[in-house]
């Protein structure tokens, strides 16, 4: 859907040279892009132009740029860094010998802690600017997601999760303890 023709407009940054052959500045500019926001991190330089090439041996083999798009979208969906949330730790250097998450870390376990979903654009900035390692930036972020529409379907998440309702809906009551217990009952 991300590279159908409707949609191309508006989900892909950039215009290839032409939509018959590769277009490694266009392929760049669309992998670092979706990557951070697929990996919830900046994506490492070997990252972007391994795919770069799959997008260019792609669209070369189709002789479709967006076919090329494609194969690295759906290589990057089958990724464990997007079907996974990595933690990683770097030196905390107002704890010395101790580790801290880094940003992007904090940034994803803020985000899905509060909405359930994978961090913002804002958010990655400020873990970008490392902004989410002062006390005051860290409170700006999570004043602002706290504020944000997105917060209600995250808290319900957590508590559906830890309260487990989903068990409710194979409950079913024993009749000989609760002979006054009936379907027209569990409909209230």
């Amino acid at each position: 859907q991300v590279v159908d023709p409707q949609n191309r407009g508006t989900l892909i940054p950039c215009k290839p040279k032409s939509e018959a052959a590769a277009d490694d500045e266009c392929a760049r500019i669309f992998i670092g892009g979706y990557g951070r926001l697929l990996y919830r991190r900046a994506l490492q330089p070997g990252e972007v132009s391994t795919r770069v090439k799959l997008a260019r041996e792609a669209a070369n083999t189709t002789k479709d740029f967006y076919a090329g798009l494609s194969a690295v979208l759906s290589d990057m969906l089958i990724s464990p860094n997007f079907l996974f949330r990595y933690r990683t730790v770097e030196p905390d250097p107002a704890k010395p010998g101790e580790n801290r998450l880094d940003g992007y870390s904090k940034a994803a376990a803020l985000s899905y802690f509060l909405w359930n979903a994978t961090p913002d654009d804002q958010l990655l900035k400020a873990a970008e600017k490392g902004e989410l390692h002062t006390k005051a930036g860290l409170q700006r972020q999570v004043d602002r997601m706290i504020g944000a529409p997105s917060v209600e379907g995250g808290i319900r998440a957590f508590f559906a999760d830890m309260l487990r309702f989903s068990d409710f809906e194979t409950v079913a009551k024993d009749t000989t303890f609760f002979p006054r217990y009936t379907a027209k009952i569990s409909e209230l």
